[in-house]
């Protein structure tokens, strides 16, 4: 009976809630897992638990607070495994003699496979958390052990959002300006080089061999051709060594704005002569003809006829180049020295680094809704 009071034991009042959303064990027992485990159960309207195994140490101290679960009409799931063979049939028995049929208890067993997930899911009236981490049910991993646990929440989402749009100094909007100044700027860059290289390989007699040429350079990793520029660019790089010939000093190219909008453009500008070329190629002639018929110079020829005709192409080379831009995160750190801060830094950031997973998810949904944005802004609009 003492471990089934096991809180009392522990001296640790229900009524004196503490709560984290990270569990690390150690001797602070409000750092435990087991004690927010029992919180939550306390309101759970359902409960699943899913571990790679169960020990009869970690099931005799959650079996008092399953069985006040059980009376409150709440339901309880457990899906547990035979992971290295660590599973004690002594706590699955337990479970089936105090708990019965009340307790929805499912072992997994599918040879060549493992099974080593660990989370506590509690659904509650309007909301849910999800535990998910290292401690399968024992009593080490549920107290005292060195373990890693997390909490989610599906209340602190909004507040995610409310934190984009009201973080100290505006930093989530400045990033999301930068996102799409930069973008624009890539944008511009490539659709500025790409229309009349298009144009001029339509006049070309070999003009798939060339196309072929300027596709190509996609086939190699971008990894490879960052650090392809980091060698041009870097204070030993080529660039350098040249203007040290010259009797100039070696100049900071790599790790600025400028690098980082050359080495992006480099990269998008397949993407945009493409379709500029593809809508330029299939241009009836006869259209063009007409025109220098009717007295149109090749100036208002372009402006009239060529360039409106070939809009479709334009678009969607804007929305291959713009769209990818808005998220890019390998250039800005390798080559823009995190100078240049985009939102897809601060996603990368997020769920690599300070592992704010809620707020990257947030990030995402905002640069999801600027990439629909940009699709309907420039959609193929039809004459009515």
């Amino acid at each position: 009976m003492a471990e089934l009071n096991y809180a009392e034991k522990m001296n640790i009042g229900y009524e004196n809630e503490y709560s984290t959303d990270a569990m690390t064990g150690g001797p602070d027992k409000r750092r435990q897992l087991y004690y927010q485990l029992i919180q939550s159960m306390k309101k759970a309207e359902s409960v699943d638990i899913i571990v790679s195994f169960l020990m009869e140490s970690g099931v005799r101290m959650l079996l008092k607070e399953l069985e006040h679960t059980l009376k409150r009409g709440a339901k309880i799931r457990i899906l547990t495994g035979n992971y290295l063979g660590i599973t004690q049939p002594s706590a699955l028995y337990l479970i089936k003699r105090k708990l019965g049929d009340r307790v929805d208890l499912r072992f997994y067993c599918e040879k060549g496979r493992s099974f080593h997930p660990k989370s506590y899911i509690f659904h509650y009236t309007d909301y849910s958390e999800l535990y998910i981490g290292s401690s399968n049910i024992s009593r080490s991993a549920l107290t005292s052990g060195i373990e890693w646990n997390y909490r989610f929440s599906s209340q602190k989402d909004p507040e995610n959002y409310k934190e984009f749009f009201t973080s100290q100094n505006l930093t989530y909007l400045k990033m999301s300006f930068n996102s799409v100044l930069y973008a624009g700027i890539v944008t511009l860059v490539t659709l500025l080089i790409s229309y009349p290289t298009a144009y001029f390989l339509t006049l070309l007699k070999h003009r798939q061999l060339w196309l072929m040429l300027i596709v190509l350079p996609t086939w190699v990793n971008l990894l490879l051709k960052a650090y392809a520029f980091i060698g041009i660019f870097g204070q030993n790089g080529s660039i350098n060594s040249f203007l040290s010939f010259l009797g100039v000093a070696p100049q900071q190219i790599l790790f600025t704005d400028f690098s980082f909008i050359f080495v992006a453009s480099y990269i998008e500008l397949p993407f945009m002569i493409l379709p500029i070329f593809n809508v330029l190629d299939d241009l009836d002639p006869n259209l063009i003809n007409a025109s220098y018929d009717l007295g149109a110079n090749r100036w208002d020829t372009f402006r009239h006829v060529v360039f409106p005709l070939s809009m479709n192409g334009v678009r969607s080379g804007v929305q291959s180049v713009f769209i990818p831009s808005l998220s890019l995160f390998m250039l800005t750190r390798m080559i823009g020295g995190n100078r240049v801060i985009t939102l897809g830094t601060a996603i990368e950031q997020h769920f690599l680094t300070t592992q704010n997973w809620g707020m990257g998810s947030t990030i995402g949904v905002v640069l999801i809704l600027a990439m629909l944005l940009t699709m309907w802004a420039t959609r193929e609009r039809r004459e009515r």
